[in-house]
């Protein structure tokens, strides 16, 4: 009983944890792009 509920969790934390890691990468590339972007404009204009 302990067994399957400590795969149930890890199998659950590894889901979360990943989604977690997604998220936040995202969320880094998109914020780096958009630096990137205005850095790209700032030195054009």
């Amino acid at each position: 009983k302990d067994h399957l509920y400590m795969d149930w969790l890890t199998k659950r934390g590894i889901d979360k944890a990943f989604t977690d890691v997604m998220v936040c990468l995202i969320t880094f590339i998109a914020a780096t792009m958009v630096q990137i972007k205005s850095k790209l404009l700032n030195t054009a204009a």
